[in-house]
């Protein structure tokens, strides 16, 4: 697969689209993002999920592959376009490019830039706690990727390859697999990282998932002090013989928060048989301590009334991720209005699910907030059909029953013989709307106002008022014969 370069009547009347690929479904814009070592950033577009995207481009260096070499980059790609993770940034697409031997890769877009980059525009941030939030998200990343099997290794894990939204403070781990990529393709004494980042390991081509919690120590480290780790050194030379022989950077002298300095060199420990795993560090006292206001602000409560009841609201419970998987947990329950309180639900859920005291009292709030507006909206619903069938009283209907809760009317104004409202009774209605709307579709009339209520019986009840379009003659009763197929089949 390859991407086509822009021919004429591509510009857009912007004259800024550099590229389309063979699919036709994603656009590369002339507009970089950033580069790096062996990657370069382009904003793009996808077209069938109307986002905006990134399009990367991975030099390979022109290497001659061989049919083992594209089987175990396809197996790569296909790695990386599984995983599934709310903190690491997704792959949508990869390709190998045939004439200039680049891999192209689609990711999600990040506008805020990386996690560096934002680090050092606010510099007036509270440290222990930003780092705490910022470097659980990297975690639980790592910990995702570490658990899988066989385990997948960055290698490459530096503030460059994080990523935030500036809006959310939200971080994904990117250009995952990548290193590997491109060393693989190169000979076999070249090592592709950063070197202030590797682990001294990494030089010897004998490591584990280890190395990038080496790395995240690091990254840890620049997050805390605004230091490049190994900053009083002058080359590569002098990080690698300071990193082989186990000294330690200069910036841990600038590390003032004695929980986080004790992580650093945790994670950075020249022996990496003594390094904690992710899903270690993760239980560390120092990664539980939970920001009470983001926690609150994700649990989230939507609902609606149940279908064929008056008072019961189905209600579905968001609670905010949790464990290294990031899930996030949903619970659906039915709320009795008159049985239930918010607060004796509330209270219920908190002892099944371990939640603290701060989480009970917003889930009981949510609660009973939603309720409201949902029997609000019944009430507001009812009391506007009230005022319609009084402005309406002078009707012709024309019903159809089939058995005791089925059937469909067809009501005409007899002040406008243009418009008509069409009423519909059944107890399975989910296909059947679906069936009347392509019927209604069929006619030469346009759907002015859509409602539902429920019958006594506590059957539900759609109605649709119309409008003829203009010239058009019909009656109720042609309506009614057409749609009668829909509700009798």
């Amino acid at each position: 697969m390859s991407g086509r370069k822009k021919e004429a009547g591509d510009d857009e009347g912007e004259g800024r689209i550099e590229e389309v690929d063979s699919s036709d479904r994603w656009i590369r814009y002339n507009e970089s993002l950033g580069s790096g070592s062996f990657k370069v950033a382009y904003k793009g577009f996808d077209k069938k999920l109307g986002i905006e995207i990134a399009w990367n481009k991975v030099n390979l260096f022109g290497r001659h592959l061989t049919e083992e070499d594209r089987e175990r980059l396809h197996r790569e790609v296909d790695i990386l376009k599984s995983l599934d993770n709310p903190y690491i940034i997704k792959c949508y697409g990869a390709w190998r490019d045939q004439k200039t031997s680049e891999m192209n890769f689609i990711t999600e877009l990040f506008t805020s830039g990386t996690l560096r980059d934002f680090r050092r525009k606010h510099q007036g941030i509270c440290v222990r706690d930003a780092v705490c939030k910022w470097g659980k998200n990297i975690l639980k990343g790592l910990a995702y990727m570490h658990t899988q099997n066989p385990p997948i290794i960055h290698r490459d894990l530096k503030c460059d390859n994080i990523f935030i939204n500036g809006h959310s403070g939200e971080v994904k781990i990117a250009d995952l697999g990548l290193a590997a990529l491109v060393e693989n393709s190169q000979r076999a004494q070249t090592v592709i990282g950063t070197p202030e980042f590797m682990a001294p390991e990494l030089y010897d081509e004998h490591y584990d998932e280890r190395v990038d919690i080496y790395a995240f120590g690091m990254v840890m480290l620049e997050l805390a002090t605004l230091r490049f780790p190994y900053d009083e050194l002058r080359n590569p030379a002098q990080i690698f013989k300071a990193v082989s022989s186990g000294r330690m950077p200069n910036a841990l002298l600038d590390v003032e928060d004695e929980e986080v300095l004790a992580i650093i060199r945790a994670c950075i420990n020249h022996d990496y048989r003594k390094r904690p795993s992710a899903l270690e560090l993760l239980e560390l006292p120092f990664f539980q301590m939970v920001d009470v206001s983001e926690t609150l602000h994700e649990i989230q409560v939507e609902g609606c009334l149940k279908e064929g009841c008056t008072s019961t609201v189905h209600l579905q419970l968001t609670l905010p991720k949790a464990g290294p998987n990031g899930k996030k947990k949903l619970v659906k329950f039915d709320f009795e209005v008159g049985d239930d309180t918010a607060v004796s639900v509330a209270d219920e859920m908190s002892e099944a699910l371990g939640l603290n005291p701060g989480e009970r009292d917003e889930i009981s709030a949510k609660i009973d907030y939603r309720v409201k507006s949902v029997m609000m909206q019944r009430q507001e619903s009812s009391t506007s059909r009230m005022k319609k069938s009084k402005s309406h009283a002078a009707l012709v209907r024309v019903p159809v029953a089939i058995g005791d809760n089925m059937g469909v009317s067809v009501v005409r104004k007899l002040d406008n013989n243009r418009e008509f409202r069409i009423e519909v009774c059944a107890p399975d209605r989910k296909n059947l709307l679906w069936e009347l709307t392509n019927s209604l579709h069929e006619l030469p009339l346009r759907v002015t106002n859509a409602s539902i209520s429920t019958t006594d019986s506590g059957v539900a009840m759609d109605a649709f008022d119309v409008c003829l379009e203009e010239g058009v003659e019909l009656t109720a009763q042609d309506i009614q014969e057409h749609l009668e197929p829909v509700i009798c089949t």
